[in-house]
């Protein structure tokens, strides 16, 4: 019984509550609806089957995995496909639980293990208790056999997988399961034994001058050159032939067109294009015969059917084309936002060659005076542990605090640069995201006995805790730990799988 807490004298109230709830009831493709006598199998582990059925493993999971998603608010959207995508990912999900447990139960059974009878009956206690906790014989009797067989089963589904999971990763008070080595453990700790923390400068793609992206922008006029084009868009090509006809025959105008018979993709409801500059343009008719066919249009000339990158299309030229103005400012913001895009190169080498010459005049200067020549403010890191990848085990580079270092986390020339430096050191210009920084080493101090002692224990529950709302941590795409992970994927990726659920719910 995934998801439920390890006391067992909690199942009782928690199904309950589910049960009360809940009252959405699948019906399978495959038929055998809930309550018939007919058994679908959803799925099987090994020879031991999962089937769809009332009181079934896969319907308990559901249900509980429902009600929480649903008090957590996940399935608060009105949009219906998303709440239709939602569903089928709660589905999928219990599913993907029904079988983890279901494995866990025939490989507890598989090596020997019996459950004994006064162990089931301690957990159906809490099936029968009244509002003080206490067992009550009438709720008891008022029970039917029927669901009296219901629980019985439903508690030695969970116990059985609970055996398994105690034996194989333990349980809170670290009894039983995996074990981490205190070698191992100290291996990890070692890795932020170490502290650094740095003075820095940034360079940043706001500083290149508005002189280079003017040079660039008259170098590249044709790219954002202003196009007087007017076109009609349409999904099919039969439907861009019977407009064209139409068009050639006199039978209906451009203009008129545009507003019948185009999806207006691109356009506005007159069919002028919404990015009017050349370089939309390029990327709106990608096959070079369909671009150089739009670009020689004259004016009041009519295209045939193009092709464009979502469709097809026709087009009319009604003006000639309107060459940027460079001295304006929104015509050079348009310049740097495609070099941003398409020339990172070149700001790039730009800000890594102011940086480089700012570095070699701080080692002679000093690393602040050189800052405040250039107008740099001068930061300061927070400590900083080698931990490429921004392991959570270990203490993170904060995106919050120190947002510069944050786009370095899986760079491996940033730690390399950055852990070599000695004291007061000057690194070399280091590529961040968009941005450049020069280091300079302020100190390394080892670690807090804290930190050392929270890596061990984050290290013990990474490498093997068991977590038990882990449907819902797999619904919220949530990390578990890396014994349990590794447990999931081994089933669901296993030989002795099988996996029906496409074929039940298609």
């Amino acid at each position: 019984m995934a998801g439920v807490k390890k006391n067992t004298l909690a199942i009782g109230s928690i199904i309950i509550l589910v049960f009360s709830v809940i009252t959405f009831v699948f019906i399978p493709a495959a038929g055998g609806q809930a309550g018939s006598n007919a058994k679908t199998m959803l799925g099987k582990w090994k020879n031991k089957r999962l089937d769809y059925t009332a009181d079934g493993l896969f319907l308990r999971e559901y249900r509980q995995l429902r009600s929480s998603a649903e008090m957590r608010g996940y399935l608060r959207s009105d949009n219906k496909a998303q709440q239709e995508f939602m569903e089928r990912q709660i589905m999928r999900t219990a599913f993907n639980a029904s079988m983890i447990q279901l494995a866990a139960q025939e490989e507890a059974l598989n090596a020997g293990f019996y459950l004994p009878n006064k162990n089931i009956n301690r957990a159906l206690i809490s099936f029968y208790t009244d509002s003080t906790g206490a067992y009550s014989e009438k709720l008891y009797n008022e029970t039917s056999e029927q669901q009296r067989l219901a629980y019985r089963r439903q508690v030695i589904d969970y116990l059985t997988a609970q055996r398994y999971i105690e034996d194989n990763f333990g349980t809170y008070d670290n009894i039983f399961g995996l074990k981490t080595s205190s070698a191992e453990t100290a291996f990890v700790q070692k890795m932020a034994e170490k502290e650094r923390i740095f003075n820095y400068v940034v360079f940043e793609e706001s500083q290149f001058p508005q002189e280079k992206i003017r040079e660039y922008g008259e170098e590249h006029a044709d790219l954002f050159a202003e196009h007087n084009l007017l076109m009609m868009t349409f999904t099919s090509q039969e439907d861009a032939n019977k407009t064209a006809q139409a068009l050639e025959k006199g039978e209906i105008t451009f203009e008129d067109a545009v507003i019948t018979n185009s999806t207006k993709v691109g356009t506005d409801s007159n069919g002028k294009l919404l990015s009017p500059y050349r370089t939309t343009v390029n990327r709106t008719f990608p096959e070079s015969k369909d671009l150089d066919t739009v670009l020689k249009l004259g004016v009041d000339e009519v295209s045939p059917v193009v092709k464009t990158s979502y469709g097809y299309a026709i087009v009319k030229c009604t003006a000639p084309v309107t060459a940027a103005d460079f001295t304006l400012t929104e015509t050079q913001d348009r310049v740097f936002s495609y070099m941003k895009s398409n020339e990172r190169g070149i700001i790039e080498d730009y800000l890594e060659q102011k940086a480089k010459t700012f570095a070699e005049a701080a080692k002679i200067g000093g690393f602040a005076h050189e800052a405040s020549v250039n107008d740099l403010v001068v930061q300061t890191s927070n400590p900083i542990t080698l931990n490429y990848g921004n392991a959570a085990i270990l203490p993170q580079i904060s995106a919050q605090s120190d947002s510069f270092f944050a786009a370095g986390i899986r760079n491996e020339n940033f730690y390399k640069k950055a852990f070599a430096l000695k004291t007061a050191e000057i690194s070399e210009p280091i590529l961040l995201g968009s941005n450049v920084l020069v280091l300079q080493l302020e100190e390394e101090k080892t670690g807090s006995e804290e930190t050392q002692n929270d890596i061990a224990t984050s290290y013990r529950q990474f490498a093997s805790i068991w977590y038990y709302e882990y449907p819902l941590a797999m619904l919220a795409y949530q990390q578990l730990s890396w014994g349990q992970q590794t447990f999931i994927d081994f089933v669901l990726n296993s030989k002795n799988f099988t996996d029906n659920f496409n074929t039940v719910f298609n």
